[in-house]
């Protein structure tokens, strides 16, 4: 009987052994976690030219979590806000440099490095949001954008394609040429060169002091982005008027990538990058589009009054941004192929509208 119990015991002691060499290595993977979990196998530092919680910020921070999703925690990208990593002036040249990995910002804030860099959003060429996204899509502006980034070292991806931007904010209404006259306007971008050519003096202000510059009286109207945006920012606790009108009639950011750090990765995350942004630009038309609705609806509870700009002072502006690009492309041989090209699919693209899609 002492016999069998030593045996009993022995044989017991081997099946715990073999049993737990057996599960060991679903223990192990339960025990690491997840694929999504691992140590990523590359970083990337992101800084954008937006403030924690501006409402482009937030789009970004969630297309950086699903790229982190989407590629099983291979690559994780950390987002910055404006002047956090580099001051938001110099993060074009940051992004060149590999300081910083991966940039967000509006293309024609690099206007003082390249003119050609301000034809790459909807509202200098004049481009609603479906005439741009389909241009810059499938129309060629694609191409034509990664060749000029190309030239900084940098690989482009377009990410988001946001509604019209408000004509102008303002302490009394403005809807014709007009009642521009005497008035000191905050622009940025090309539309400073629009506003001065209408004969108004326009200053450049960084974001962070626009409102209380309107506040103060330093500018009398003053021009940043759409409504989610600007109510973020307190433009209606500055200014009780905001005109709507075509001077921008669609706004466009992209990312920018150290050339270096693109060419790390391999083909299937550099895929899952590509379409997680272009999945964003896609998905953010309709999103921001009620998301202004519901904007416009906190700025009238708060007392905001919208005004419509006259016919004659959206034709103004439109006639003007067409002659400052005709100006800049005179200078340049690679901005007057990219500004051809552009005039040329917005005259196009309209006139099949009218014929295939009138209604629309």
């Amino acid at each position: 009987m002492k016999k069998l119990s030593i045996v009993l015991l022995v044989f017991l002691v081997l099946a715990s052994v073999t049993v737990g060499y057996m599960v060991r290595p679903a223990m192990e993977t339960v025990l690491e976690g997840p694929p999504g979990e691992a140590e990523p196998l590359f970083e990337w530092n992101m800084q954008g030219i937006y403030m924690a919680g501006h409402p482009l910020f937030l789009k970004a921070q969630r297309w950086t979590e699903e790229v982190y999703l989407a590629s099983g925690g291979r690559l994780k990208i950390t987002l910055h806000p404006v002047n956090a990593l580099v001051p938001g002036a110099e993060l074009l040249s940051a992004v060149t440099a590999g300081t910083v990995d991966i940039g967000h910002s509006f293309p024609p804030w690099w206007i003082g490095v390249n003119r050609a860099f301000g034809i790459f959003c909807g509202q200098t060429i004049g481009m609603s949001q479906d005439e741009y996204r389909t241009w810059i899509l499938s129309g060629g502006g694609l191409e034509l954008a990664r060749e000029l980034y190309g030239n900084y070292g940098l690989h482009w991806i377009p990410f988001s394609n946001d509604p019209a931007e408000n004509f102008l904010w303002a302490k009394k209404p403005i809807r014709t040429a007009a009642d521009l006259r005497g008035l000191k306007v905050r622009a940025a971008g090309l539309s400073l060169d629009v506003f001065r050519r209408m004969g108004v003096e326009a200053h450049f202000i960084a974001t962070a002091d626009i409102v209380p510059a309107l506040l103060t009286g330093v500018v009398d109207a003053a021009e940043f982005l759409f409504l989610e945006a600007d109510y973020a920012m307190g433009f209606h606790e500055a200014a009780r008027y905001v005109m709507q009108g075509g001077r921008a009639p669609s706004h466009a950011t992209g990312i920018e990538i150290n050339m270096a750090r693109w060419n790390e990765l391999p083909p299937d995350l550099q895929a899952i990058v590509t379409n997680t942004a272009i999945t964003s630009l896609i998905n953010n038309y309709g999103a921001f589009r009620l998301a202004e609705a519901a904007a416009a609806e906190r700025l009238r509870q708060r007392g905001v009054i919208f005004v419509a700009v006259s016919d004659e002072l959206n034709t103004a502006v439109r006639t003007a941004f067409d002659a400052v690009l005709d100006g800049e492309a005179a200078k340049d041989a690679y901005f007057n192929r990219a500004w051809a090209a552009a005039r040329a699919f917005r005259t196009s693209y309209r006139e099949t509208v009218r014929m295939l899609w009138p209604w629309e």
